[in-house]
């Protein structure tokens, strides 16, 4: 009962910072976005999650967070050789 109270209030809390995030950045950065706006993101962020669990179950939401993190595998990539880089540099100037 705990471990499904402490999921849920991870669920919620992500949920709700990724509305208030989305919402400060469609509303040209205003620190204060309306409520308004966060209301409509949190319905796409449900009627998303929605649709990816109707149309393949679980493995439909798994593909849809793979096939958009992909791509931030290559910035991983680049800042590590940029930090062995800079490392390298710095064992150097020693």
């Amino acid at each position: 009962m705990v471990a499904i109270l402490l999921i849920a209030t991870f669920f919620i809390t992500s949920a709700d910072s990724a509305t208030f995030v989305l919402g400060m950045q469609t509303s040209n950065g205003s620190l204060y976005p309306s409520n308004k706006i966060k209301f409509m993101w949190g319905i796409v962020q449900a009627a998303t999650a929605a649709v990816l669990l109707w149309s393949g179950e679980l493995q439909g939401l798994q593909t849809a967070a793979i096939i958009t993190a992909f791509p931030f595998a290559f910035i991983l990539i680049t800042m590590m050789f940029s930090m062995v880089k800079t490392l390298r540099e710095e064992l150097a100037s020693i």
